[in-house]
């Protein structure tokens, strides 16, 4: 079985927070479990690659980064679009 899970934010890509550490830990448990996992989430600001590999979950990350808060509504309508292109 293949679980895609998708966020703005990811850890530990991320500054840790309560959405960001649940999804983490539970890709980590289904991992365990032999289930494949993949993250889909926004470019962090330092990271230059967009496929990431840690702790057995796979994670790619595709553009906007999605943090500045004055424009974090349109940055997310932008990281839905481009979540749609990349599912599909």
């Amino acid at each position: 079985m293949k679980v895609l899970q998708a966020d703005t934010k990811c850890y530990p890509f991320f500054p840790a927070g309560g959405r960001e550490k649940y999804i983490f830990y539970l890709s980590k448990f289904l991992v365990k479990n032999g289930i494949d996992v993949s993250i889909v989430s926004s470019l962090p600001p330092d990271l230059k690659s967009k496929n990431e590999s840690f702790e057995g979950i796979k994670y790619h990350f595709i553009k906007p980064n999605v943090t500045n808060k004055k424009l974090r509504s349109i940055w997310r309508n932008i990281y839905a679009i481009n979540l749609r292109k990349y599912i599909r």
